[in-house]
C-alpha cells in the first residue's frame, strides 16, 4: 500500500492504491477507482503542467507514479516538470494516441504524483520472444509489426515537436490491451523523465551564423541559457544538462544497450538519437 504521506494529495479521490512496480526513481501504484469529478481543483497542481478540466469516469483504469524530487543527492524537479509538460502537450492534442495519457499531476513538498492511464498489457518487454508472457500462438509477426508501427507513430509525434525521448526501450513501451493479439491492441510510449525539448536546427544555425566562433565563446557554458525564453520553450533546462551558447544540448542519460553513440560519447544530440534506439527496439522485438 502507498504510504499515508504519499497518498495525501489524492486520497479524497482514489481508493486503495496498491504498489505494483518500482524503478530507480519512481514507484507505481494501482488506483482502483476515482470519483467522477473535475480534477483541476482537487489539490495543488504542478506549476505549468496540467490544467485539465476532464471529468474522469470511475471505471477508467488508472495508476499513480510517485517520484521523489531528490534521489541520491540529485534534484529531479526540473526533469519532472519537463515530463509533465510533455505529457500535457500530448494530452492536449486529441489525435495523438501513442503517448501514455496524463490524467492529473500533483506537487507535494518532497515528491510529484502523476496520475496516468493504466495499460493492462504491461511492458512490451514481457511479451518478447522467450519472455514470461510470450506465446507463439498469439505473439505472431503480424502482431509485432502492429506494435512496431505504433511505436514509430508515437516517436513521429515527439519528433514533430522537437522532443527527444532518450530512453526508448521495450520496458518503456506499454500495451493498452491485456490480450496481445487483441484487434484493438495499441502500444504507447511512456517514461519521459529523461526527455528533452530541443531547439530547431534552423535556430541553432542562425545563432552560429550571427556569432563569430572564438576560443572564448566555444568554452562558454550557459546552462541557464534557456531561461531567456527564446530557445528551449515551456520549461527551464535541468541543471544536469549541458547547453552551449547556440542552444545545442548534450547529456549522458538512458540505458546503454539502447543509447545512440553520440549520447555515450557525450556529444551534442539531436532527435536522431531516438532513431538508433528505435532500431535497437525493433531488432530485439524481432529476434528476442
Amino acid at each position: 500500500m502507498i504510504s499515508q504521506k504519499a497518498r495525501c494529495a489524492f486520497s479524497a479521490n482514489m481508493i486503495s492504491p496498491t504498489k505494483f512496480a518500482s524503478g530507480k526513481f519512481a514507484n507505481v501504484y494501482h488506483v482502483t477507482s476515482i470519483k467522477n469529478q473535475d480534477t483541476t481543483n482537487t489539490a495543488e497542481k504542478t506549476e505549468k503542467t496540467t490544467n485539465s478540466t476532464d471529468t474522469v469516469s470511475s471505471s477508467l483504469p488508472l495508476c499513480a507514479k510517485i517520484v521523489r524530487k531528490k534521489k541520491g543527492g540529485k534534484d529531479l524537479t526540473e526533469d519532472l516538470k519537463a515530463e509533465c509538460a510533455i505529457l500535457q502537450l500530448a494530452k492536449n492534442e486529441q489525435k495523438n494516441k501513442f503517448i501514455i495519457k496524463l490524467i492529473a499531476a500533483y506537487e507535494q513538498p518532497r515528491e510529484y504524483q502523476l496520475i496516468l492511464e493504466y495499460a493492462p498489457g504491461g511492458e512490451l518487454w514481457y511479451h518478447l520472444i522467450n519472455q514470461e508472457k510470450y506465446d507463439p500462438e498469439t505473439h505472431t509477426l503480424h502482431s509485432y509489426k502492429k506494435i512496431m508501427f505504433d511505436i514509430a507513430l508515437g516517436l513521429q509525434w515527439l519528433h514533430g515537436h522537437r522532443i527527444v525521448h532518450l530512453d526508448l526501450k521495450p520496458s518503456n513501451i506499454f500495451l493498452k490491451k491485456e490480450k496481445f493479439a487483441d484487434v484493438e491492441q495499441q502500444a504507447v510510449i511512456a517514461d519521459f523523465g529523461l526527455s528533452r525539448k530541443l531547439p530547431d536546427k534552423s535556430e541553432i544555425k542562425k545563432r552560429k551564423s550571427l556569432e563569430p566562433i572564438t576560443k572564448s565563446n566555444l568554452l562558454m557554458q550557459t546552462n541557464n541559457f534557456s531561461s531567456k525564453g527564446n530557445t528551449i520553450s515551456d520549461y527551464k533546462m535541468p541543471t544536469n544538462v549541458d547547453v552551449n551558447q547556440y542552444g545545442e544540448v548534450r547529456l549522458f542519460a538512458g540505458t546503454p544497450d539502447f543509447c545512440a553513440p553520440e549520447v555515450l560519447r557525450y556529444n551534442y544530440i539531436d532527435i536522431s538519437a531516438d532513431i538508433f534506439s528505435l532500431g535497437c527496439c525493433y531488432y530485439i522485438i524481432l529476434t528476442g
